[in-house]
């Protein structure tokens, strides 16, 4: 969530970018899933989580049409990027819990 906030940052020179309206979205939505992070990692809340994964799904719907559309090169290159680590963040978050390590004499 940290890295996608550069996805808000507005286009050099009012060049092509994001809609105000996605931009406002993405900020909304890294809010929620900072926030559901941290008391996720903190708790293991298994409703915070869930939301978490359901932000981090939106998020990556946002980022969808820049590939169906004429723009630059760099959106699309910094929208599979984003796309793959919001993938990796979901299996990360969604997978099962292991059993405690014990150690034994």
């Amino acid at each position: 969530a940290l890295l996608a906030v550069a996805s808000t940052v507005p286009p050099p020179s009012g060049g092509d970018g994001p809609s105000f309206a996605i931009v406002i979205l993405s900020v909304f939505l890294i809010i929620v899933i900072i926030a559901c992070a941290a008391v996720a990692w903190r708790s293991g809340n298994r409703l915070a989580i869930r939301i978490n994964a359901a932000a981090l799904l939106l998020k990556a719907l946002t980022a969808l049409p820049v590939f169906f559309v004429d723009i630059d090169a760099w959106f699309k290159v910094g929208s599979a990027v984003m796309i793959l680590l919001i993938v990796a963040s979901l299996v990360l978050t969604l997978r099962p819990e292991h059993q405690p390590f014990t150690a034994t004499d």
